[in-house]
């Protein structure tokens, strides 16, 4: 599968695909994905579903040429709307426990707000993947500079463009429990996944936080419950670890099951 990637430069600072090509490490079981794309061409890939996300809180009419918002008094884009949650996206990346030299993926990326703290951990000899299946959302994190950290790839979460265990970190925030097949997605994301390696899901709210805006408690059928979610994990490849519905977050670590 093709992916639609953003590299640095001044592509990166438009917010649109620069030149790139298709990696040969793309294909399951290819050679390593390289640290920086090569020129040629690229094509997106389909768009099967959309989901949203913590940068993704509604829709909104938006303007054709930038992607932003038409109402001139939305222009606060992500980045800025949710600059208060970064402490709690640095903190959950940290519980990855990655080591330097790694690979790793935030899946569901929207504007790339782990990148930063992933390419901390990863170090500069790592690798960073910005997954999300919009381009808009891409185009929106290369203008707020995550290209700086790694790259940015647009790809369904259920196929992704990486070879079988190449890959020692997964972060997703506020993804899994939108998702039409969501064991269809913990599969794929075992398969990519080392021995070693490691699956955060995170949110920076918690279930009943989030239940609360929309008028409802968090019901017994609820994925990210917690006997839910070790059941769907355990059926698709995964242990879980760590489980945690706070006030104010949601995190669960897994790691593939031995």
């Amino acid at each position: 599968m093709q992916g639609l990637r953003y590299g640095g430069g001044r592509h990166a600072a438009r917010g649109r695909a620069g030149p790139g090509r298709r990696e040969q490490g793309a294909r399951r079981g290819g050679a390593r994905l390289p640290d920086r794309p090569a020129r040629g061409r690229c094509r997106p890939v389909r768009r099967p579903q959309r989901c949203r996300g913590p940068d993704r809180p509604g829709r909104r009419r938006s303007d054709a040429r930038t992607g932003g918002p038409r109402h001139a008094g939305a222009r606060t884009g992500p980045r800025v709307r949710y600059a208060h949650q970064t402490p709690a996206y640095e903190a959950a990346v940290a519980r990855l426990r990655l080591r330097p030299g790694g690979r790793a993926v935030d899946l569901g990326c929207g504007t790339g707000r782990a990148m930063p703290a992933l390419r901390a951990q990863v170090g500069a000899c790592g690798h960073v993947l910005g997954v999300d299946v919009t381009p808009a959302m891409l185009a929106a994190a290369a203008r707020h500079g995550r290209t700086r950290h790694g790259h940015l790839v647009a790809a369904d979460c259920t196929r992704l463009p990486l070879p079988g265990g190449s890959v020692q970190g997964i972060f997703s925030a506020g993804l899994l429990d939108h998702l039409p097949d969501p064991s269809a997605a913990l599969r794929e994301w075992a398969r990519v996944t080392a021995a070693d390696g490691v699956l955060l899901l995170f949110h920076p709210s918690g279930r009943a936080e989030r239940a609360a805006r929309h008028g409802r408690s968090p019901g017994p059928d609820d994925l990210l419950a917690e006997g839910n979610l070790r059941r769907a994990l355990e059926t698709t490849g995964w242990d879980l670890e760590e489980y945690e519905d706070a006030a104010g977050h949601f995190l669960a670590r897994a790691v593939p099951r031995g």
